[in-house]
């Protein structure tokens, strides 16, 4: 059976994800380990929640310790590793680490004999366009549900994508177009006053992990961003899509070749980056 079948229970998806909660067996991957990871990890290691997996590539350097508090003796160990460690600290679960880049990860043949089971919750934390955009395709390949987190010195956001419920990262964001056209680039945060830097990613982590138990306690779940901007009167705030439905994203390509068709949505078919991460999206599991 392919992929892309149309058999996808969502309300069996969460009783299952509930019941795993509540027996301690869940599969959790937190993608990236900088400055929010740090933040989210301490949350989860606390949380019985079973397995929790760390990726990411980068080595700790001096720059980052304004804001990746964790790592205040770890320059030169990769982030994953030394995350790991600090929380096997605080945590006897079973905590684990790759240094692989993201697209390495995804798009590995032997994906899941590599890493035991499909995770059940993924958990983003990456700081890139690019590497968002993939790792929402993957989320809407396989069908997982994705917790999605984003700072600047001074603001963030959260997206939740449950498939069937909520909207991706792409339908949410336009992802992809910021990834290929990269009209946006990220703001850096190695010369930003460390009060404000650590006190954006201690907030939006938070409710990241706040997102990832309503989730798992069955709270409903809404399309739409949870915005965080700290010169605002509201200070924090879900945006509703407008749209008030989930998009079509995780059902089969024939759909979303026929809603493109349909809405007369620009894709750019020339695209480098558009076409790696499609050829991806539509490619058979082995």
């Amino acid at each position: 059976m392919g992929l892309f079948n149309n058999n996808y229970d969502k309300d069996k998806k969460i009783r299952e994800l509930i019941e795993k909660y509540k027996g301690g067996k869940l599969n959790i991957f937190i993608i990236g380990a900088g400055a929010l990871a740090n933040f989210v990890a301490i949350s989860i290691a606390n949380l019985k929640l079973g397995r929790i997996t760390i990726f990411d590539h980068d080595k700790v350097e001096e720059t980052n310790l304004n804001r990746q508090v964790l790592y205040f003796d770890a320059v030169g160990a990769h982030k994953a590793s030394a995350l790991k460690k600090k929380l096997k600290e605080i945590s006897t679960k079973n905590i684990y680490s790759y240094e692989l880049k993201l697209f390495d990860l995804i798009t590995g043949k032997k994906y899941f004999r590599w890493f035991g089971d499909k995770p059940d919750i993924m958990i983003d934390c990456v700081d890139n366009f690019e590497t968002r955009a993939l790792l929402n395709k993957f989320a809407t390949k396989y069908k997982i549900p994705l917790i999605s987190g984003g700072t600047s010195p001074l603001a963030g956001q959260v997206v939740v994508y449950f498939p069937g419920i909520t909207s991706c990262l792409n339908c949410e964001l336009d992802i992809e177009r910021l990834a290929e056209e990269r009209e946006r680039q990220r703001e850096g945060c190695t010369d930003v006053p460390e009060g404000s830097v650590v006190t954006t990613n201690q907030i939006i982590g938070g409710i990241m992990v706040g997102e990832l138990h309503r989730l798992l306690n069955g709270i409903k779940l809404f399309p739409g961003v949870i915005k965080y901007i700290s010169s605002d009167d509201d200070r924090v705030a879900f945006v509703p899509n407008g749209k008030e439905k989930p998009c079509i994203c995780h059902t089969n390509y024939v759909k979303i070749e026929a809603k493109i068709t349909r809405e007369k949505i620009d894709i750019p078919a020339s695209s480098p980056f558009l076409k790696k991460i499609k050829s991806f999206f539509i490619e058979e599991e082995v």
